[in-house]
């Protein structure tokens, strides 16, 4: 079976190698510390998920998912957040991620 392919956009350099090192077994990763390349990202390697950091500087990720999901329907996103708040969860759920994880 062949591995899906995992983009994790955050902005927290040791999130991104400890969810490297996680998922490497069942997925094949690409780390962003950015999104300013991440729609490129998902076009270039054909992104099945995306782990995407709720908290992202001089971003808004309501406005990232919004546009990976008009642009890639498919592609599953889940929200990573350092807060476990539920309404914020349930908005972003509401607007298309798939499911969320807490740091």
């Amino acid at each position: 079976m062949k591995k899906p392919n995992v983009l994790v956009v955050d902005d927290d350099l040791s999130v991104l190698a400890a969810l490297k090192i996680i998922l490497k077994s069942v997925a094949h990763v690409i780390t962003l510390q950015s999104p300013n390349k991440m729609m490129d990202t998902i076009a270039k390697h054909d992104i099945h998920v995306v782990l995407l950091d709720i908290n992202i500087p001089n971003n808004s990720a309501k406005n990232l998912l919004s546009e990976i999901k008009s642009a890639y329907p498919d592609v599953q996103v889940i929200m990573v957040t350092a807060l476990g708040k539920v309404n914020t969860v349930v908005e972003y759920m509401r607007n298309g991620a798939f499911s969320y994880i807490v740091k």
